[in-house]
């Protein structure tokens, strides 16, 4: 449909019939902009749905029953880095749908995940010297019994739950040899699992999580303290081996408030890594490329042995996502120096607030211990840039940093804010 040209036709008079033509034409047009716009939309929609049908991660997720093509980024990095361990702990923070959970579930728990890949991979090796008929034989009969499969996938989940809930309780009472040694034959029956598997899968995320064989699903925000009370009520005060972060922000369309979002679930996520990673632990966390990843980077690098970029091959090219994944976590020291170090940078501030022109800039030097975070956020509040600093001259193993705060927000303190306060 073709625009009208109402460039010739501007009303110049007060013509009642061509202001009744110009608004006619004008209404038309907007009509033919939406029409536009929808069938973009469409159009943009049918291409990302040929896109998913071409992605050869995506045939793979179906195929092997993984939920979202993303479970292929963790499969891919723990080929290569090993970070889930047997008998580990993990924490899978931005879960929705549960694709690297059911990938953590199937490694460490075999015997409850009934994994489907060797039969898959079975099946494909055998279509080689079969015909399409028996192709699609060997389809229905699967499809027939994933039912049963998802029957025996909840019973098993049951008992697990049975299993940890037991495990849960507290013994406080003292009985005869004979009883202990009776229950003792009851657990190694019923609960070879928990003997010789004590691994534990926490998995965290806003949306609703369909169940997962052998994980501990939470639905809350994870920034939020009360998730993470909830997150440590599980472990209950064991040490974790790994906290992976798939988070992602709510998208705005606009690239650069997007990676601040970003970022900022990455230091959320590293903050509360630190309060329960075990030394040597390791850290994954996605974010979205926009400058700011390099200043935190050079913050990972002071926590643990080694931090590696990596974009894994199931990540799309276009895309500006990218990994950091930490490893050989440093043991997080916080003792009488690093707090006194903090509380003299508070200080400073506090004196730097009443003196401070606007656009001023504050430098602190503190000394690392975790805490240190909180302070960076009370900072981002007052400056237009918090930037982390290390000078070649700072010693490597010193656990010593800088703020630096540029382009400091005028305090508006006026007469009414002192009568108030009067």
């Amino acid at each position: 449909m073709k625009k009208l040209n109402i460039n010739n036709i501007y009303p110049s008079s007060s013509n009642v019939l061509t202001l009744l033509l110009f608004n006619y034409i004008k209404s038309y047009n907007c009509y033919c902009n939406n029409l536009h716009r929808h069938y973009a939309s469409s159009a943009s929609s049918k291409r990302w749905i040929a896109r998913q049908q071409r992605d050869q991660f995506s045939k793979k997720a179906s195929m092997q029953n993984f939920r979202a093509r993303s479970a292929y980024k963790l499969v891919e990095l723990d080929e290569k880095f090993n970070i889930i361990k047997p008998n580990s702990i993990n924490i899978d923070c931005g879960a929705s749908p549960g694709s690297w959970s059911q990938y953590i579930s199937r490694k460490l728990f075999p015997e409850i995940s009934n994994d489907n890949n060797n039969e898959i991979d079975d099946n494909n090796d055998n279509n080689n010297e079969v015909d399409d008929n028996n192709e699609s034989e060997e389809e229905d009969n699967l499809k027939n019994s994933k039912k049963l499969k998802k029957v025996k996938k909840l019973k098993k989940l049951k008992k697990l739950n049975n299993l940890n809930n037991l495990n849960s309780q507290d013994n406080t009472t003292t009985r005869d040899n004979n009883n202990n040694n009776d229950n003792a034959r009851d657990k190694d029956n019923n609960n070879t699992t928990t003997r010789d598997n004590n691994s534990i899968i926490i998995a965290v995320d806003l949306l609703y999580i369909d169940p997962i064989p052998g994980v501990n699903i939470i639905q809350g925000d994870f920034t939020n303290s009360i998730t993470q009370e909830k997150i440590k009520n599980i472990l209950r005060e064991n040490q974790v081996d790994a906290v992976l972060s798939d988070m992602a922000p709510n998208f705005t369309g606009t690239h650069f408030v997007d990676h601040v979002r970003s970022m900022e679930l990455c230091e959320s996520s590293f903050v509360f890594a630190e309060q329960v990673l075990k030394p040597g632990g390791t850290f994954l966390c996605k974010f979205l490329m926009g400058g700011q990843e390099m200043e935190f980077r050079k913050l990972l690098q002071t926590k643990f042995e080694k931090v590696r970029y990596e974009k894994p091959e199931a990540s799309h090219s276009k895309s500006t996502e990218g990994y950091y994944l930490c490893l050989g976590y440093k043991e997080n020291k916080i003792n009488k120096n690093n707090n006194s170090a903090l509380e003299l940078c508070e200080s400073s501030f506090v004196f730097a607030e009443q003196v401070l022109k606007p656009g001023g800039t504050f430098l602190c030097k503190f000394l690392m211990g975790g805490q240190e975070m909180e302070f960076r956020k009370l900072l981002q509040t007052k400056f237009e840039k918090v930037r982390y600093e290390k000078p070649e001259a700072s010693h490597s193993k010193s656990t010593e940093g800088y703020y630096l705060c540029l382009g400091y927000k005028e305090n508006k303190i006026n007469k009414n804010n002192n009568s108030a306060l009067v």
